[in-house]
């Protein structure tokens, strides 16, 4: 299993601040790209509480706990990529973009990970990247054998 975890700087903008991840995941494309992109699939490695309304708005609401509710604007969906732009939620998460890009070979998907567009490097931003490693481990649970690790899910102990 391969996970690399990174922390770089925004190219275009020297002031923002990007957490980047990627993951092998040994599932076909349309598995993750549908993880990525319903809320069936959301709700089977990140968090339980996801809704997608079938209104057509474009947004995803996906909420951790009281403190921690987040309203997502889907800037973009196809099988090769998947971005939202957080328009709700934590004041450090307004603002940024959550990108997901998924590269296909044989008998696996690389899939690359942005957080991008943090205003500074702060306590929170180190915790986020370290729950994004996390939840990007359970989306390839989720993947690979249906099973990932969302928030809100009991484990046994």
């Amino acid at each position: 299993m391969l996970l690399c975890l990174e922390s770089t700087i925004f190219l275009e903008n020297p002031n923002l601040f990007n957490l980047r991840h990627f993951i092998e995941i040994f599932a076909d494309p349309s598995i993750v790209f549908m993880a990525l992109s319903s809320d069936d699939g959301i709700q089977g490695w990140w968090s339980l509480d996801v809704k997608i309304p079938k209104t057509q708005d474009g947004q995803i609401y996906v909420n951790f706990s009281e403190q921690y509710k987040n309203v997502l604007k889907i800037e973009h969906a196809e099988k090769h990529e998947v971005s939202w732009l957080v328009e709700e939620g934590d004041p450090e998460w307004v603002g940024t973009r959550i990108r997901f890009k998924i590269e296909a070979s044989d008998s696996m998907v690389t899939l690359r990970f942005s957080h991008e567009n943090w205003q500074e490097e702060t306590d929170f931003y180190t915790a986020c990247n370290l729950q994004w490693a996390h939840y990007l481990l359970s989306l390839k649970n989720y993947c690979e054998v249906g099973k990932g690790k969302p928030y809100g899910r009991k484990t046994s102990s």
